[in-house]
């Protein structure tokens, strides 16, 4: 694995500290994130302070129509989007620290190393922002989510970074980043959705937003997983994301909706609500119960929706028919996607439901 690094042009090393120093994870990803020639987006996630930035090296200019992106930039590859992920606040011993402050560019090409790469952080990180855009920009076509294996096979090199904690890397040493040498990555080709960038600000401000949201709530990122799989054809997968996504969604409605109802001295909690009923009950009691009517879903959509709550159970309980096979390999792909479609519907509602509620609280 190469590695590289950047420092600020009056860092001094004598006098360096654990704040001082971040890692970067430069990733080139199979797919094209539509943010400009170079974005940057600071973040929190999960306790860390986080830093993306992104380069596409291939203008895509508006209007312009996708066979002829693709054969003015000749290959897919030239379309894809490099990343870098910079972790903050990394785990650096006292000794790495005394190993830094004796170091000159006379001993050594490199600073020794003051923290191992936090790689699994930086997939984290670089997952929450893509699900973040994703919802932000309704951009599914393209972006996916990393695992493992995608992770690493796609990692270029990583980056340390020496900078004063207030500090920050400009613009141009980060395009120099981009170009340092690294080694070669073989992406397979994927299908693009619509390429012109989106107007920046608008979509900084959604995806500061998403950012915050996917903090306080797991759901976004389970629906955003559902559609992916569902565009990679993976019915099953994608209907359970979808049943995660709804409970997700239901609970938080739940616990907030009765939490604001219920009196100081009810004993009972939301979680009991949702644990006795269980989820199929709950489809067919709580849009009617806590749901104003313009935030209901239609009976027609309930109900559709419980028949996938019904595909969830006969996969995960192995339910059989008379004749004993599986009950859900007798069910179609149409049937499936239905289901799926039906419960990311009623999820909306009850997302959108949350929302108002939440934004409503904010402003009082």
């Amino acid at each position: 694995m190469h590695s590289g690094y950047l420092i600020t042009e009056s860092f001094d090393f004598k006098t360096i500290t654990k704040d001082m120093v971040r890692c970067g994870c430069l990733v080139s990803l199979p797919f094209r994130l539509r943010l400009g020639e170079l974005y940057r987006q600071n973040f929190q996630f999960r306790g860390g302070d986080f830093e993306i930035v992104l380069k596409n090296k291939f203008r895509v200019p508006e209007g312009m129509e996708i066979l002829q992106v693709i054969k003015a930039a000749k290959n897919f590859e030239t379309l894809y989007t490099e990343a870098i992920i910079v972790v903050r606040n990394l785990n650096i011993k006292r000794e790495a620290l005394e190993r830094l402050r004796e170091w000159t560019p006379e001993k050594s090409d490199l600073p020794p190393g003051a923290a191992d790469a936090p790689y699994y952080k930086a997939m984290g990180a670089l997952n929450h922002f893509i699900s973040a855009y994703s919802l932000a920009t309704k951009d599914i076509l393209g972006p996916r989510l990393f695992n493992i294996p995608d992770f690493f096979n796609n990692l270029k090199y990583t980056l340390a970074i020496y900078c004063h904690p207030n500090e920050e890397i400009t613009n141009n040493d980060y395009n120099e980043a981009f170009d340092f040498p690294r080694r070669e990555i073989n992406c397979k080709q994927v299908n693009f959705g619509e390429l012109q960038d989106f107007t920046i600000e608008k979509a900084r401000e959604s995806i500061s937003e998403y950012l915050k949201k996917q903090e306080d709530f797991v759901h976004y990122e389970l629906a955003f997983e559902a559609k992916t799989k569902m565009l990679a054809m993976d019915y099953i997968g994608a209907l359970l994301l979808a049943v995660a996504a709804l409970e997700g969604a239901h609970a938080a409605f739940v616990q907030y909706e009765l939490g604001y109802r219920l009196p100081a001295e009810i004993k009972a909690s939301p979680e009991d609500f949702i644990k006795e009923l269980g989820m199929s009950l709950c489809n067919q009691f709580t849009p009617f119960i806590l749901l104003n009517e313009e935030e209901r879903p239609d009976k027609e959509l309930i109900m559709k929706a419980g028949q996938g709550l019904k595909y969830r159970n006969e996969i995960m309980h192995s339910l059989r028919n008379k004749k004993g096979q599986y009950r859900i390999i007798t069910r179609t792909n149409s049937e499936i996607s239905e289901a799926y479609s039906a419960i990311l519907s009623v999820y909306d509602c009850y997302i959108r439901a949350l929302e108002k509620r939440l934004k409503k609280e904010h402003f009082n």
